[in-house]
């Protein structure tokens, strides 16, 4: 080959001079030395295809096991993978309360261990939950059953409590209205006092039995064709004349158009009698929180389907952290016993009541000394088939329960009488006008009354003219009796002054 090369004259290849090897062999004959045959030879070539050779076994061995490695991890991945998506899946069924959920069984690994740990667990959760099932459905049974005993009891009382509470107003109203002589009827005032007591508990007691009746879905709605700007300005006018008493302003705003074209007034088919309970009650309620000399604004809108009413007064709003709560029952901005408004708690909880069950929404929006906006909002229901020709309701009378403490014929008793100086002195300490008159009436002639209208008012009075008695109210504004009799007691100057508390709290 290439260890002699003619073309190279010859001559040998550099490359190779270092590495010939040489075979030197005698050429004989009969013994006779012919001559000498050398052969000269080289490994280079040799070791360079073995390199080669090793190189491609190197590398082949090389990309052979990294294929392998490759098809080991893609197989081991899709196996690990499956398991853990498996897994997720269980724990998501699960997560969605499908407790019966269960993970497959796998090898004894660390996979396989967690899965039989969670699938322990999700058995005892699903045998927890299902005798929790069985406890809840015993417990609803016995609440429908509550519910229909508490429906039952309330359907019952209300004919126990207006029957007598009719009997005691008819005939007051008779006495007043001089049916029994002129007489009877010499304490005139304390009649009055009498009848408008009576029917402030005939509306609280209306309250209370609506209530119960959405509370049991006893409460249902007849809808008839109402004029409902008509009927506003109907309930504008009966609170107007009391609102005037105290210089607030009452005012009706009609910002909506006619939907059925009648005399440019809203028609819409309501619920008379329920929209009207909703309606006072907001109103009842700007009126009781605005001061004297603020304002009440009645507003009527509406959209292409329904219509809003919206009671806005300037009063003294409603803390931010009670709006969330405001329409609960029993909840009230100030629960405390010295309180400066009644109230029972339920009057916003029964009108979102009455609002949703006519299909309405109602919304608050307030700020604490800057008044509140109550809005609701009720959809027009248009007429179905065979109602197109339904009359317009007439408005007739408000509810008399409703608008009884809007009535001005009410007068405030004073105890004017001059007294001997003799004359044991009494201190009512009371915030009720009514028990204020009804006790003058009871004590005036045999003692010197004296009238405050809270406790911080009564012990300032008790300082000045030390009282041989105080009859007290628990609940009052600015101070209670509790707090009134603490610092009385704590005063050497009029802790000997006999103090009796009278209160209608339980």
């Amino acid at each position: 080959g290439k260890i002699l090369d003619a073309r190279n004259n010859g001559r040998i290849d550099d490359r190779l001079r270092n590495n010939f090897k040489t075979i030197q062999i005698d050429i004989k004959r009969n013994e006779a030395r012919l001559g000498t045959s050398r052969v000269y030879f080289t490994d280079y070539f040799l070791r360079s295809e073995l390199r080669k050779l090793i190189l491609g076994i190197i590398v082949q061995t090389l990309l052979l096991s990294l294929i392998m490695a490759l098809v080991m991890i893609f197989s081991l991945n899709r196996l690990i993978l499956r398991k853990i998506m498996n897994l997720d899946d269980t724990v998501q069924q699960f997560a969605k309360k499908e407790f019966s959920a269960r993970i497959e069984s796998f090898a004894d690994d660390e996979i396989g261990r967690l899965s039989s740990s969670f699938n322990e667990m999700a058995e005892t959760i699903q045998d927890y939950s299902e005798k929790m099932e069985e406890k809840i459905k015993d417990r609803t049974v016995e609440l429908e059953k509550a519910n229909q005993y508490q429906a039952d009891f309330f359907a019952n009382i209300s004919h126990e409590f207006r029957t007598p509470l009719a009997l005691l107003i008819s005939p007051t109203e008779s006495i007043l209205s001089g049916h029994y002589g002129e007489h009877i009827s010499c304490r005139h005032e304390i009649f009055k006092v009498m009848l408008y007591n009576q029917k402030k508990l005939l509306g609280l007691i209306n309250n209370l039995l609506d209530y119960a009746r959405k509370e049991a879905d006893k409460m249902t709605v007849q809808r008839k064709k109402t004029d409902i700007t008509e009927l506003l300005k109907l309930y504008t006018s009966i609170v107007k004349t009391y609102a005037e008493t105290r210089w607030i302003s009452v005012v009706f705003n009609d910002n909506s158009r006619s939907f059925i074209a009648e005399a440019n007034h809203l028609i819409a088919r309501v619920d008379r009698d329920l929209l009207e309970k909703a309606v006072f009650n907001l109103v009842s309620n700007a009126l009781k929180f605005t001061p004297n000399g603020g304002s009440v604004i009645i507003q009527l809108d509406h959209e292409d389907d329904s219509f809003s009413i919206t009671v806005k007064d300037n009063g003294i709003g409603i803390p931010e952290d009670k709006l969330d709560v405001i329409f609960e029952r029993f909840i009230q901005v100030d629960g405390s016993s010295s309180r400066q408004y009644e109230g029972t708690g339920i009057g916003l909880a029964l009108t979102k009541g009455i609002v949703e069950i006519m299909g309405g929404e109602i919304s608050v929006a307030s700020r604490l000394g800057e008044g509140s906006i109550f809005t609701i909002q009720l959809p027009f229901f248009k007429q179905g088939e065979g109602e197109n020709d339904e009359e317009i309701e007439t408005v007739q009378a408000v509810k008399s329960y409703l608008t009884d403490e809007f009535r001005m014929d009410r007068k405030v008793t004073t105890p004017n009488r001059h007294y001997p100086a003799s004359a044991k002195k009494i201190l009512i300490v009371e915030d009720s006008k009514e028990m204020q008159d009804y006790l003058i009436f009871l004590l005036e002639s045999d003692y010197e009354i004296l009238i405050a209208d809270n406790g911080l008012e009564g012990l300032e009075k008790a300082e000045k003219i030390k009282p041989d008695l105080i009859l007290a109210d628990i609940m009052m504004p600015e101070m209670d009796g509790y707090e009134m009799t603490k610092r009385l007691k704590s005063n050497e100057n009029l802790n000997d002054i006999p103090i009796l508390m009278l209160t209608a709290k339980a």
